[in-house]
C-alpha cells in the first residue's frame, strides 16, 4: 500500500470512528431506560444502565482521607438502580447539578453531603467509580475528572422504604458533561430462596463434625442476627429439639 493510500486509509478509519461515536451518542442504549421517580436532564441520552434486584452500596458522605477511602459513609442494601448520560456539550455542570439538586429538594429529598473537585479533591471521582461503587466497562472511566465535578447524595424518608440518591456530573474524559446517577432503594432482602433440611445437617454433623450453614445474615461489623435468617434459624432449632445433648459453634 501506498503512502497516499495509508493516509487516506487511514483517515476514511478516523471518519467512520467519529461517525460512529456521534451516532452512538445520539440516542439510549437498547435497554436503558430513566428511574421512575428521576427524569432526566432535558437532551441527555443513555449511555450505561445497570440494575440490581438486591445489592449493597456505599453511599458517600465525606472526603477521602490519607488511605484514599471514604472518611464518613453509610452501608445501605436494596435495590440498586445505576444509570449513566450524556449530558448537552453546551450545557454546564453547574446548571446540570443545580437543576438535580432542586429537583430533590422539591421531592421531599434531604441533601446528606454534597462538594466539587475543588473541596473533594481530584481523585475522589476516581476512587468513587473504579473502587468504592465500581462501575464496569468504560462507564467508570468517562465519569472521572480532575477539574470540574460535583456530587451530592441526598435521602427520601419512606414508610415504603428510604430511597437515596447518588448523583454525580462532571466533564469526563471526552470533555462533555457526564451524569452518574444511583438510586438505591432500600428494602429487606428476598429470603426463602435458599432451605435448610434439618435431618440433612445432623447427619453432616455425625459425618464430618462440621456442617456449612448459608441463609444467615448479620448487620455489617456487628453480631447481631437480622430478622431474614429466621428461615434458616428455625431448622437449626429443630434440629437441636431433635438432638439435646448436640451443641454448636458457630463460625462465620
Amino acid at each position: 500500500m501506498s503512502s497516499k493510500s495509508k493516509v487516506v486509509f487511514s483517515l476514511l478509519c478516523v471518519v467512520l470512528l467519529a461517525t460512529s461515536v456521534a451516532f452512538a451518542q445520539s440516542e439510549d442504549i437498547e435497554w436503558g431506560k430513566d428511574h421512575p421517580l428521576i427524569s432526566r436532564f432535558p437532551g441527555s441520552v443513555i449511555k450505561h444502565y445497570d440494575v440490581k434486584k438486591f445489592d449493597e452500596y456505599i453511599l458517600p458522605l465525606g472526603k477521602l482521607d490519607e488511605n484514599k477511602k471514604l472518611s464518613k459513609s453509610q452501608r445501605l442494601e436494596g435495590k440498586i438502580t445505576r444509570i449513566q448520560y450524556k449530558a448537552p456539550e453546551d450545557r454546564s455542570t453547574f446548571e446540570i447539578y443545580r437543576n438535580y439538586e432542586l429537583a430533590l429538594k422539591k421531592a421531599g429529598f434531604d441533601i446528606l453531603f454534597a462538594g466539587t473537585e475543588r473541596e473533594l479533591g481530584w481523585r475522589w471521582t476516581g476512587q468513587l467509580y473504579e473502587h468504592i461503587n465500581d462501575l464496569r466497562s468504560d462507564a467508570g472511566i468517562e465519569i472521572q475528572s480532575e477539574e470540574d465535578f460535583r456530587y451530592l447524595s441526598a435521602k427520601l424518608s419512606s414508610p415504603e422504604g428510604d430511597v437515596y440518591v447518588s448523583f454525580c456530573v462532571s466533564l469526563g474524559f471526552w470533555r462533555w458533561p457526564v451524569i452518574q446517577l444511583d438510586v438505591i432503594e432500600v428494602k429487606p432482602m428476598e429470603t426463602g430462596l435458599v432451605t435448610v433440611n434439618a435431618d440433612a445437617l445432623a447427619k453432616d454433623i455425625a459425618r464430618t463434625g462440621h456442617v456449612a450453614v448459608y441463609g444467615i445474615y448479620f448487620d455489617t461489623d456487628k453480631a447481631d442476627v437480622k430478622p431474614e435468617s429466621e428461615p434458616v434459624l428455625k431448622k437449626i432449632a429443630k434440629l437441636l429439639q431433635q438432638n439435646h445433648k448436640l451443641k454448636l459453634y458457630v463460625v462465620g
